[in-house]
């Protein structure tokens, strides 16, 4: 775990000193590599294949961190909610995707062909990274910020309007001197492994800025509802062999795959309720706010993604405890993640919201604190099934969940005062990583 963390801290300093490109391309090139050694090492001794699995985790690292920069870099504000709910997806459905395919597949054609074809995958996605995604970081002369009401004022001097960044184009508009502004590269110079250092990056600094942003209320709040939120996808992947293998369910490895597309589904519904709904929602707050939109107007989905949490972990509880029919449980699990969706979307939503400058940095204190959160889970959640049964554990975990969504209500009230408070104290500043 320690070592996992350290190396999404090395990777996030080299995405904003070097460009998101060349993390990207190296990092699917070792997972590419360490997919290739897990598939030898599945059919050999243990050792080896407990080694391969821990440099692949350290290699996905930054799925996790520069992904969400990412969209920072290229959406508008009023489009990043549906774009980063299409990531949540990706994450969440790629739990639930991933173990009812590899299912099929060790059944059919051995566990090593698991791990060969998500190598032959990730070579075709590195591929296409390599000739269709150019570096995102913008590194040159930012344009100044004008209100919005001195636009007529623009206009009668002559001056040409421009958008400075996604997320002043609805609130001002901003001129600057077109000779300071950095010239679009031809195709073939977006193909170089990566761009323009940035001067003004200290690796050092960097480095220990996730460490100071866990004292921010707003980051702590973000970490604490994505770790719980992705931690039901540890909990039913820890747990689904556990519960249908035995009677009276006696479900086959291909069929507790199958078990993953009610999730699946309940991702996809997730994904639309905390993406476009999410900014439908939003947008109607800014309207009520005379057009000033806010990171907490996105904060009242969260009731909705608390409210499906435990609903389905209370189906898929009793469902399993009176061993009622299979639709049951796996129809509970569906709503399950929905609400999961939902939660770890909007998490990262808002922290991206209020702290845009430090997106990459807050992205590796999420994450960080969400492996933790995991890895506590998959450390005891198999025996206290025993223990105690999954409807005790099922409605534990999800109270935890809700109490910890009822913590919105304070943030939509009291998110902008935090955020004020935040940005004069300067934490950064006075620990000497700003």
């Amino acid at each position: 775990m320690a070592l996992h963390s350290f190396v999404k801290e090395s990777q996030l300093r080299c995405g904003l000193k070097y460009g998101r490109r060349p993390v990207y391309l190296l990092s699917n090139l070792l997972m590419g590599v360490a997919c290739i050694w897990l598939g030898v090492a599945s059919t050999k001794t243990y050792t080896p294949f407990l080694i391969g699995r821990a440099f692949l985790g350290i290699f996905e690292a930054p799925i996790e961190s520069i992904v969400p920069s990412t969209i920072t870099d290229v959406f508008f504000l009023h489009d990043r909610g549906e774009k980063v709910s299409i990531y949540g997806l990706s994450v969440l459905g790629g739990n639930e995707i991933g173990p009812m395919l590899s299912a099929f597949i060790i059944q059919f054609l051995g566990v090593d062909w698991a791990f060969y074809i998500v190598a032959m995958v990730i070579a075709a996605n590195l591929i296409t990274m390599f000739f269709f995604m150019p570096e995102t970081k913008f590194i040159g002369a930012r344009p100044t910020i004008l209100p919005a009401s001195s636009d007529q004022n623009l206009e009668k001097a002559g001056a040409t309007k421009h958008i400075e960044s996604p997320e002043d184009s609805n609130t001002a508009g901003i001129t600057d001197d077109p000779h300071e502004m950095v010239k679009q590269g031809s195709y073939v110079q977006s193909l170089a492994f990566w761009g323009r250092s940035d001067p003004e990056v200290s690796l050092r600094k960097t480095f220990l800025r996730p460490f100071v942003l866990v004292a921010y209320p707003t980051i702590v709040w973000s970490c604490v509802i994505y770790g719980f939120a992705l931690g039901w996808n540890v909990i039913l992947g820890a747990t689904v062999a556990q519960l249908f293998a035995p009677p009276p369910y006696l479900f086959s490895e291909s069929a507790q795959g199958l078990i993953f597309l009610s999730p699946l589904v309940g991702s996809l519904v997730g994904t639309y309720l905390c993406g476009p709904f999410a900014d439908f929602v939003a947008d109607w707050y800014t309207k009520r706010n005379h057009g000033i939109r806010e990171p907490e107007m996105r904060l009242p989905t969260c009731l909705i993604a608390a409210a499906l949490t435990f609903l389905g972990a209370l189906m898929s509880g009793l469902s399993y405890h009176y061993k009622t029919h299979w639709s049951g449980p796996v129809v509970g699990f569906g709503v399950l993640s929905t609400g999961g969706q939902m939660g770890a979307t909007l998490a990262m939503s808002y922290a991206l919201d209020c702290h845009k400058e430090l997106s990459v940095e807050l992205m590796v204190t999420i994450a960080s604190l969400k492996s933790v959160i995991a890895w506590i889970w998959t450390w005891v959640i198999n025996d206290w099934v025993i223990k105690d049964g999954a409807l005790t554990v099922f409605m534990v975990v999800a109270t935890v969940n809700v109490v910890a969504y009822m913590s919105t209500f304070y943030f939509y009230y009291k998110g902008k005062a935090i955020r004020i408070w935040l940005h004069q104290a300067d934490l950064l500043g006075r620990a000497g990583v700003c």
